[in-house]
């Protein structure tokens, strides 16, 4: 952190934070926890997430993660930000995000605001943060704009973190797959079955390529999704006229259902 900061650059910081939100700032004694702490303390956020990822599938989600955010939020702008206006707001109004907010329901959309601009914040007044976590960034906000239901922002977020993400001297396979794997949930939930199987079984194949197994969640996810997506498109497509008989989408669905089975069963 950056205690020489330009008084100009105070002001603006100040006057953007003013205008982006209303709220007033708010504390909480709880803080990350040792193991979220470490993600931030001396290595990448992403690298650290790896490791993480390695411990226990119970911690790992597709969506969006409370402990992970509050981390994002409150750790990474106190080591990266040099405004110390806004690392002072963002700790006080969001250390015990966590523990405030145990599903997606418990935030508003105002406060899910306040979210975007601060990580957004972070990345305007952090230049030494790595393109990597730059990238987990851009993602982060993607979940937050889809939350909103802001599915167009959220596709743009993504976007931008999966050129930003590829762009790296040595990406991150498992990043960039759940990146396209998100991308492919919201193009679902925005009723482009094509472009979603396109990214959902993209997602999939770099998953298998960094040899993620059968029983990790984020295979688990991405397979049960092309499962509900691509039998909606076979059927869109075979009502337009664009699959050569109906039988095929019969044996697509069973394959499927077959492929959904053995996994319940093994």
């Amino acid at each position: 952190m950056n205690d020489s900061s330009s008084p100009s650059h105070r002001s603006n910081a100040s006057s953007s934070l003013r205008s982006s939100t209303s709220s007033s700032f708010r504390s909480s004694a709880s803080s990350s926890s040792k193991s979220l702490r470490a993600m931030v303390s001396g290595r990448s956020l992403i690298a650290a997430g790896d490791s993480f990822r390695k411990t226990s599938y119970r911690t790992i989600s597709v969506g969006l993660q409370f402990e992970k955010l509050e981390t994002l939020l409150c750790e990474i702008s106190q080591d990266y930000c040099e405004c110390d206006v806004l690392v002072r707001h963002i700790r006080a109004q969001f250390s015990g995000l966590a523990a405030r907010n145990t599903s997606n329901k418990d935030l508003s959309r105002q406060e899910l605001g306040e979210i975007v601009d601060a990580l957004q914040e972070i990345v305007n007044t952090s230049p030494r943060l790595s393109p990597k976590v730059v990238a987990y960034i851009h993602s982060t906000i993607g979940l937050v704009r889809q939350l909103r239901g802001e599915n167009d922002a959220a596709i743009h977020a993504f976007m931008k973190a999966l050129w930003i993400a590829t762009a790296t001297h040595e990406p991150n396979a498992v990043e960039i797959g759940l990146t396209v794997h998100r991308l492919g949930i919201v193009h679902g939930q925005n009723g482009n079955l094509n472009q979603a199987a396109t990214m959902l079984e993209k997602a999939l194949a770099i998953y298998q390529s960094a040899e993620l197994t059968e029983a990790h969640p984020y295979v688990i996810s991405v397979t049960t999704e092309i499962e509900v997506v691509r039998p909606k498109l076979l059927k869109e497509l075979w009502r337009a006229g664009s699959t050569p008989a109906f039988h095929t989408v019969n044996e697509e669905l069973d394959h499927l259902k077959h492929a959904r089975d053995r996994r319940l069963s093994s």
